[in-house]
């Protein structure tokens, strides 16, 4: 996990950077680092920034949503 917003002492979302996630290997370890940090943290919000690719995508109990940083920036999620 690269960061983790905060409102006050609450984890509200953890986000992970990455330019790509073309292949399977990459889309594994970036995601593979937010069900780590949710396990240790409890938070359940989980994203990842992009450049251009947008989905949201099933991951256990889980979702993770992929954004790109713009989107992300202005609050348009």
């Amino acid at each position: 996990m690269d960061f983790a917003v905060k409102e006050g002492v609450n984890i509200n979302q953890l986000l992970q950077v990455c330019y790509e996630v073309g292949d399977d290997k990459m889309r594994k370890r970036e995601t593979n680092a937010l069900i780590k940090a949710t396990s240790e943290v409890g938070c359940n919000n989980l994203t990842v920034l992009t450049w251009d690719y947008e989905a949201r995508e099933p991951s256990g109990k889980r979702t993770i949503i992929y954004l790109p940083l713009w989107k992300w920036l202005i609050g348009q999620e």
